[in-house]
């Protein structure tokens, strides 16, 4: 696997587990009747611009680099085809 393409799918990787734990705790505030479960929304929303960025990233460097999905061409394509 192409080495950029390594780092920016760990980068990928990395901003949906911090989406999660942010969806995570808005979930375990809400479940334990903490009134002020609005404060996640900010962080929640960060965390989804970092996913959505990387993985504009991710895909941008994909289909210009030709690194694609090697055992897939087909999924190559549909993810180029949508950028």
């Amino acid at each position: 696997m192409c080495k950029q393409k390594q780092e920016l799918f760990e980068n990928f990787f990395k901003a949906e587990k911090t989406l999660l734990k942010q969806l995570r705790l808005q979930t375990k505030a809400i479940i334990s009747g903490d009134n002020n479960f609005g404060r996640f929304d900010c962080p929640i929303h960060e965390a989804k611009q970092q996913k959505e960025d990387a993985a504009r990233a991710y895909n941008a460097h994909v289909c210009n680099h030709a690194c694609g999905f090697p055992f897939n061409p087909a999924l190559s394509n549909a993810v180029c085809a949508a950028r």
